[in-house]
């Protein structure tokens, strides 16, 4: 209280207009708004779901014929490209500044084990 009093003082010195508005409750909300509010808000997401469903002629999602057979392939294909990519910058760095490449690759920051 001795906190408000002194707040409402000062605030009666720098603008008194303030003053004369009160303290109200600007927002409200009916007392039974939080009653059914995650039944509304299912019923709305399942008529969208519906509504989608039978509004959509073509696929929401396709995958390309064959997709799952080179999978395995492309997935390969592009870890040797990243690994060439790790060597051609090492062989950069090693003419460049060799001492770069001494500096440990290991995470500076850890977080203790059963932190989350």
């Amino acid at each position: 209280m001795e906190n408000y009093n002194y707040i409402h003082e000062e605030l009666k010195g720098i603008c008194p207009f303030l003053i004369k508005i009160g303290r109200a409750e600007v927002y409200s909300v009916p007392s039974s708004y939080f009653d059914k509010l995650s039944l509304d808000i299912f019923s709305r997401i399942n008529l969208n779901k519906e509504r989608a469903y039978f509004s959509s002629t073509a696929a929401t999602y396709s995958v390309p014929e064959n997709y799952f057979d080179t999978l395995s392939q492309i997935i390969l294909k592009k870890v040797v490209a990243e690994e060439k990519k790790t060597d051609e910058v090492f062989e950069e760095t090693e003419t460049i500044a060799p001492l770069l490449n001494t500096i440990s690759k290991n995470p500076v920051y850890s977080v203790p084990s059963g932190f989350f």
